[in-house]
């Protein structure tokens, strides 16, 4: 479902996850293209590491491997800019996992299957789609073949999502989803349930700009506020600040960033900071076909 991509790409602006105030994210939002991950040019490659920051005396440092760092993630991309292949590494540069992607003649991704260092399938995941296109459904299976997940998918005339409903996982939530859509195509409503209830155990709202950059977040719980994240952008459309609100307006956290970028245009280094603290910096080494 393409249109939530706008959301989870303001939401987690990396490439893959990093640190943020928590989200209602749906479990199955494949990102497959370079412009779903905000990336320019003809990227052949991208490499993803994090370091802690050091403040010394003003000036901002990269110190040692940030905590939550597992290991480099590696990834490449055809000269139509799909992502064909993510190689996770360990904390000394050995192969974990591989994954590989499979696309149909409609460039829609159909398979995303993940192998060991051994070169050992450990799952598949695999993605349905009727005669106009639009996603069915979608199954993960383990080495066995066995199946471990199962959702599937209503849309409405244009192809939108409107309904992912869990029909088997092993996560501890099965449930449905539900989106709600303004003229644009935005997603402004997303709404998560239990899969036996009929009202909503919480929803995030989102307001966009006239770029369609998102300015807010916020979550309810049963229909009360619980935060609002207020969202802001530099020329080059990333992420600048974040700022947490409670229920009562109150500023509890406030997150910055600052850039450095190559001549493609792409950030090569993102340096966070929380309540002007710095903590981490985010590098990402980019090959270009």
């Amino acid at each position: 479902m393409k249109n939530i991509v706008s959301i989870v790409g303001a939401i987690l602006c990396l490439l893959f996850s990093e640190s943020v105030f928590g989200q209602v994210i749906p479990p199955r939002v494949p990102k497959s293209h370079l412009k779903e991950l905000a990336l320019k040019a003809n990227v052949k490659s991208l490499k993803v590491t994090t370091y802690k920051a050091i403040d010394s005396f003003g000036i901002v440092k990269r110190g040692s491997k940030a905590d939550f760092w597992k290991g480099d993630i590696v990834s490449f991309f055809d000269r139509e800019g799909y992502k064909t292949e993510m190689n996770y590494y360990d904390k000394d540069a050995n192969l974990n996992q591989k994954i590989l992607y499979k696309y149909n003649d409609k460039r829609k991704r159909t398979t995303r299957d993940v192998y060991a260092s051994n070169g050992k399938l450990i799952n598949r995941n695999i993605y349905f789609y009727d005669e106009n296109g639009y996603k069915v459904a979608y199954k993960g299976y383990n080495s066995k073949g066995e199946i471990m997940e199962s959702f599937v998918y209503k849309n409405d005339d244009k192809g939108r999502e409107l309904e992912e409903v869990c029909a088997k996982t092993t996560a501890p939530f099965c449930g449905k989803y539900t989106y709600v859509y303004d003229q644009s195509g935005k997603v402004v409503e997303l709404c998560r349930y239990k899969s036996s209830d009929k009202k909503a155990e919480d929803c995030e709202k989102y307001v966009y700009d006239k770029l369609g950059n998102l300015l807010e977040t916020s979550f309810y719980k049963d229909n009360n506020l619980v935060y609002r994240i207020v969202h802001r952008y530099n020329k080059s459309g990333d992420e600048v600040n974040q700022r947490l609100f409670d229920e009562r307006g109150n500023l509890t956290k406030e997150k910055k960033f600052t850039y450095k970028y190559d001549a493609k245009g792409n950030w090569i280094e993102r340096t966070e900071f929380v309540d002007e603290f710095v903590k981490f910096v985010f590098v990402r080494e980019i090959s270009y076909h």
